[in-house]
């Protein structure tokens, strides 16, 4: 399937604003005991048991390698607002960070191409997988607010 440069951009703006709003609405228990209480209770509580660890583990070597390439990448293509979004990902959650600045990304690499270029292509497997992981990610996220 190929997909088109708007297509990606209006995908990584979905998934940006939706990380944001559906982590965000778990913060505001964090956010209502002050900058310091809340920020201590918050890492407190990421060290409870052994998935909670590893996911937390998991999410901040993600977070580097993806920082240092944030940082690569919109200096390659003259973001001069990368710092931005390493700041985001650190204090809002690199779940919008990311996917925001892969959007901003995607426009500017397609600033000077037709209105709505090729951005890649996917098999049928890969669709297959994305899909797949929306699902997960949309019943998970379902299921937290229980």
């Amino acid at each position: 399937m190929t997909i088109n440069s708007k297509t990606l951009q209006l995908f990584y703006g979905l998934v940006g604003i939706t990380a944001l709003v559906t982590t965000q609405i778990h913060a505001l228990e964090y956010t209502a005991m002050g900058a310091i209480n809340g920020t201590t209770a918050f890492w407190k509580d990421t060290l409870a048991n052994a998935s909670t660890r590893f996911i937390t583990i998991d999410i901040m070597f993600l977070a580097l390698a993806v920082t240092v390439w944030m940082l690569l990448e919109a200096r390659r293509l003259k973001i001069s607002i990368g710092w931005i979004y390493v700041l985001v990902g650190t204090f809002i959650g690199i779940s919008f960070a990311m996917p925001i600045f892969l959007m901003h990304r995607e426009i500017i690499m397609n600033k000077d191409a037709k209105k709505n270029s090729i951005s890649g292509y996917l098999a049928t497997s890969d669709l297959l997988y994305i899909l797949g992981t929306i699902l997960f990610a949309v019943t998970y996220t379902c299921i937290s607010f229980n």
